[in-house]
């Protein structure tokens, strides 16, 4: 074993401890202190095969002044930096990590990084955890905990990279305790199978999200998301105004993603979910604020088809949803929109494939509009069953395929079969409440379609247009 205890207190500390091929198969050890200005610390520990540690929590590596910096390189397998609670810490302002890990079973166990003193300050986290250049991915990699602090209008930055099996973030965390206009800025990226912390599930759980969990908190966040693999789990959560989540893409079966965005003042959220290329997704999609909310989800753009999936996107305060299917079979869609009396609430569904199940309730809004396009057979599956769509679906109980809005101004149009014509045996509900209703249903090329609707206030107006055999129509006004 070599272990190396360094502390240093000037006006400016740069440290460089280098454990090479004289310390092969043994373990290697590194504790820094560091106070003052512009403190640096290189630590390399790549001649050791397994073990080497860079701070803990009884011997933690803390730089305690502005313009710190560490750069950490360590193979081998079994490498530790931060191994619980505060392993690593970085006070002060304008603070920058960077570890490269390679081979497997790799830990960063717990960094924080604090620039809360000047209005300007940043921080700055990289992480990469992978195999040596040119082999398989490494196996069991984690992130534990990655906390960032910033105050007034400074700016967080975290960028983890993994590639292997079983790799977790547990937790990333950017703060700004000042109220200024920040700009977090988190960049994961996975490749392997089994990424994440097992939780979630329930439209991913319906969102409260946690789980593996990306958390920002302030004004103008942004997160990327990029994961290829299986059976991954991660929850996302924005607080603060104008957030933005783009560029996630998830390519695999069995993938889990629970998403919050929350503005308690002025400010838009924007969510932009592409490339969900796979089976037995769990979507589940959260966003209140006092702006515009925008959620766009696409499902199997890429690989042909994605099926079995579950997509919830719930939203508050003037929402704008967007979600198509490209190919994709048995899938089943839930948009719940809400806000003020004069607030517009739009959604937008495309969908190719089989037996897609769709509910969307608009409620609460000024000037709802739907608007719906399906392609494929067998869309809704069950009920009804004739007598001009089942009394209006037992007097407007409704269900399957349901469209509810309430407000005033509301507009409903939906199109289902044309391109390749496939429009068989569907089943529609939809429902309006208030007053200037208008709902237009056009159904091409299919047999045994059944569509009810309900209409309840003044001013309102239906227009249904079938094509096909054995097709059934109820509407109520």
């Amino acid at each position: 074993m070599k272990t190396l205890r360094l502390a240093l207190l000037a006006a400016t500390a740069a440290t460089l401890v280098t454990a090479g091929a004289a310390n092969a198969q043994s373990v290697n050890e590194a504790f820094i202190t560091q106070d003052g200005t512009s403190n640096s610390a290189a630590i390399d520990q790549t001649g050791g095969v397994v073990g080497n540690d860079f701070g803990l929590s009884t011997d933690a590596a803390l730089q305690d002044g502005d313009n710190n910096s560490i750069i950490v390189t360590q193979s081998g397998d079994e490498n530790n930096i931060g191994t619980i609670n505060s392993g690593v810490e970085q006070i002060d302002d304008d603070n920058s990590l960077t570890v490269t890990q390679s081979s497997n079973g790799n830990l960063v166990g717990s960094v924080v990084q604090n620039s809360a003193v000047a209005p300007t300050a940043s921080n700055s986290a990289t992480v990469t955890q992978n195999n040596a250049s040119g082999q398989a991915g490494s196996i069991g990699n984690t992130v534990r905990q990655i906390l960032q602090d910033t105050n007034g209008n400074g700016a967080n930055t975290a960028t983890v990279t993994q590639d292997g099996i079983g790799n977790q973030i547990n937790l990333i965390d950017q703060d700004n305790t000042g109220g200024g206009a920040t700009n977090n800025s988190i960049t994961a990226t996975i490749t392997g199978v089994t990424n994440g912390v097992t939780g979630l599930t329930g439209n991913a759980a319906l969102s409260g999200a946690q789980s593996s969990e990306l958390i920002q908190n302030g004004t103008s966040n942004s997160i990327s998301l990029t994961i290829n693999g299986e059976d991954n789990e991660f929850g996302i959560t924005q607080n603060g105004a104008s957030n933005t989540l783009s560029v996630l893409t998830m390519d695999g079966n069995t993938n889990e993603l629970g998403i919050v965005q929350d503005s308690a003042t002025s400010g838009s959220n924007d969510l932009t979910v592409t490339g969900i290329d796979g089976n037995l997704n769990n979507i589940g999609v959260i966003q209140n604020g006092l702006g515009v909310n925008t959620g766009t989800i696409e499902l199997g753009l890429t690989s042909g088809t994605s099926n079995s999936n579950l997509v919830m996107l719930k939203q508050q305060e003037g929402a704008t949803a967007n979600i198509t299917v490209d190919s994709g079979d048995s899938n089943n869609l839930n948009v719940d929109q809400s806000g003020g009396t004069a607030t517009l609430n739009t959604t937008d569904i495309d969908i190719t494939g089989s037996s897609n199940a769709l509910t969307v309730v608009q409620q609460n809004g000024g000037g709802n509009d739907t608007t719906v396009a399906m392609i494929g057979n067998s869309n809704n599956v069950g009920a009804f069953g004739g007598t001009a769509a089942s009394s209006v679906a037992t007097t407007n109980g409704l269900t399957v395929g349901t469209l509810t809005q309430n407000g005033v101004g509301n507009t409903a149009d939906f199109t289902i079969g044309a391109a390749g014509i496939d429009s068989d045996s569907n089943l529609f509900a939809m429902e309006q409440v208030g007053d200037n209703n208008n709902a237009t249903v056009s159904i091409t090329g299919g047999s045994s379609n059944e569509v009810a609707i309900a209409q309840n206030g003044n001013g309102n107006n239906s227009v249904v247009t079938q094509v096909g055999s054995s097709n059934i129509v109820g509407i109520t006004q």
